[in-house]
């Protein structure tokens, strides 16, 4: 199930992107198995026309590389061995961010451009000090 560069997984249910893979899981998280119509929750979380069977079939998969991973036939990386990366410069790093929500901040000439319901929205774009 997992990919050597991360960016989509084969299995039986086709390809799977990082993206729904990361729905995936969070769908996981939230429709325990406790759930009513679990498989159909999290097939509609993740969208992009996966059906019950696919996310069945990638849950399968799932656990089947957990079991693999535990019974330790699939090798884990030795994160010892790789280099550690010194911490960058002063000069290297980015500027601090001010991620304080702006109100009434948008890029609209007037309100006949403003999208509809948009009269209280906040502006999160991080504003560079």
């Amino acid at each position: 199930m997992a990919s050597s560069n991360g960016s989509s997984v084969n299995s039986a249910a086709g390809s799977w992107t990082t993206w729904q893979n990361k729905l995936f899981e969070n769908a996981l998280a939230v429709f325990d198995k406790d759930t009513p119509d679990r498989w159909q929750n999290i097939a509609k979380a993740v969208g992009d026309g996966k059906t019950v069977d696919d996310i069945k079939r990638h849950y399968d998969d799932l656990v089947e590389d957990i079991r693999m991973i535990e019974a330790g036939e699939i090798p884990l990386p030795n994160y010892r061995k790789m280099p550690r990366r010194p911490p960058p410069s002063a000069a290297a790093r980015p500027a601090a961010v001010d991620h304080t929500p702006r109100a009434n901040s948008h890029r609209f000439k007037d309100d006949a451009e403003r999208p509809e319901g948009s009269e209280d929205s906040v502006n999160w774009t991080p504003r560079m000090n």
